[in-house]
């Protein structure tokens, strides 16, 4: 079972909403120490991603967020920041429709 089967797995046993998202962020800051992981792809509730981001940035990796960004202005300077110091990519996803 790979990590994120493991994970997903582990999250279903898990009914009260915060009580996953604080074992998903655990989880998280375990697979950023993976070396073979080059990109993140932060597809989370809205005010984690900066969290989520400044940590992945930190921790040597690329990051694709999905959009918004972050919930803040000074959350999106924070993530921004982090890219510019670690010398790391940072993009923001945003669909354009047809």
């Amino acid at each position: 079972m790979g990590k994120f089967n493991e994970l997903e797995y582990q999250v279903k046993g898990i009914d009260d909403k915060n009580s996953q998202i604080a074992f998903v962020k655990c989880l998280a800051k375990e697979l950023l120490k993976d070396e073979k992981i080059e990109v993140v792809h932060v597809l989370t509730p809205n005010r984690e991603h900066a969290d989520i981001t400044v940590d992945s940035l930190y921790a040597g990796k690329h990051v694709m967020c999905e959009k918004p960004m972050a919930k803040t202005a000074e959350d999106a300077r924070r993530m921004v920041a982090a890219a510019k110091e670690t010398g790391k990519k940072l993009e923001a996803g945003v669909k354009v429709l047809d």
